[in-house]
Parts: structure tokens; C-alpha cells; sequence
């Protein structure tokens, strides 16, 4: 697709292809159940509602404001829940991208981790991921991004000096092999 193709060349290139076709495979094997819904159910659905347009719409909603839920019975649920999801990321947040349903109330409740002043926005993690992923994945970066990553490619250049070199970098745990 053409905007994958600006990333041509980018380590985020694979990663956005194999997205993109997660989300071509999901919504293919949803087929079969929107032709029926369609089918059953004509007065109410719309056939554009379940077009691959709308559903990359409902799968970034999906993966940008879902929240990991505990319930009741310990298991933890991706939940859109509104007023969470109108929390912003940042890599010093107050909270996580985690929340428990209160037993007493029914209401979802979510613990800071430090503190936040009345009236000051409160911050959820979305993960700690470098500024790539959240430029690809969520449309933004941030400065001074405590998770941002550089790939650096070393090179020892051949000579008698070669394999101290090579013993140098395995003693600090390191290595020229790529991951």
C-alpha cells in the first residue's frame, strides 16, 4: 500500500507490514459473519458499515483506546471504557494501561502510581515503546522519549587486531551478530 511504502528501507517497515496484514487477515476471516448480519438482517445494517475501511476505523479505535480490565473473576479484558480513553500517553505516568472493575459499584477503577494535582491531567502508559512505534502505531512522537531506541550497526575491520576486538565486545555482552 502506498503509505506503507514511505517506510521502505526503516526497521518500522516490517513491523507495519505485518500489522497491516493482522488486520487484512482479521477482518477476512469476519467475512462470513457480516454477510450473514447483512443477510438476516438488511433493515438494519448497511453494507458500508462493514467495508475494510470501517473496519480499520473500529480496529484503530480498538488498539488506541483499549484498556486491560480485571473483572471479578480475576480475568483480565480489553474494554473501551470513554472516559479512560481520553488519557494521554507519557513514558512518567500516573497510570497504567491497566484498571480493575469495583466490585461494590460496578465502576472501573484505576490506581496511580504517583501522584497528580486537582484539575492536572492525568497520564496513562501505553507502553514503553520508542518514538517509531508510537509515530506508526498511535500518530505522535515524544521528545526525550525515555524508550526511544537507535539501531547502530558495528563493524570490526579485518586485521590481527580483529579477534581481541571481537573478545572485547563478547566480555561487555555484546556482539556484532545481528537480532
Amino acid at each position: 500500500e502506498p503509505q506503507l511504502a514511505l517506510l521502505e528501507g526503516s526497521p518500522l517497515h516490517r513491523e507495519a507490514l505485518q500489522a497491516r496484514q493482522h488486520l487484512r487477515d482479521s477482518w477476512t476471516s469476519c467475512a462470513p459473519a457480516f454477510t450473514s448480519l447483512l443477510a438476516a438482517y438488511p433493515d438494519y445494517f448497511r453494507p458500508e458499515w462493514f467495508s475494510w475501511e470501517a473496519f480499520l476505523w473500529a480496529a484503530e479505535l480498538w488498539y488506541s483506546y483499549g484498556i486491560q480490565v480485571q473483572f471479578s473473576d480475576g480475568v483480565l479484558r480489553t474494554c473501551l471504557a470513554p472516559l479512560l480513553g481520553l488519557m494521554n500517553h507519557s513514558p512518567l505516568p500516573h497510570v497504567v494501561h491497566f484498571s480493575k472493575v469495583d466490585g461494590k459499584s460496578g465502576g472501573i477503577r484505576v490506581r496511580a502510581f504517583r501522584p497528580c494535582a486537582a484539575g492536572r491531567q492525568l497520564f496513562l502508559s501505553y507502553g514503553p515503546y520508542p518514538n517509531a512505534k508510537l509515530l506508526l502505531f498511535y500518530g505522535f512522537a515524544l521528545a526525550d522519549n525515555p524508550a526511544d531506541e537507535l539501531e547502530l550497526g558495528l563493524q570490526v575491520p579485518p586485521g590481527p587486531a580483529a579477534a581481541d576486538r571481537r573478545a572485547l565486545l563478547a566480555s561487555a555482552g555484546l556482539s556484532l551478530e545481528h537480532r
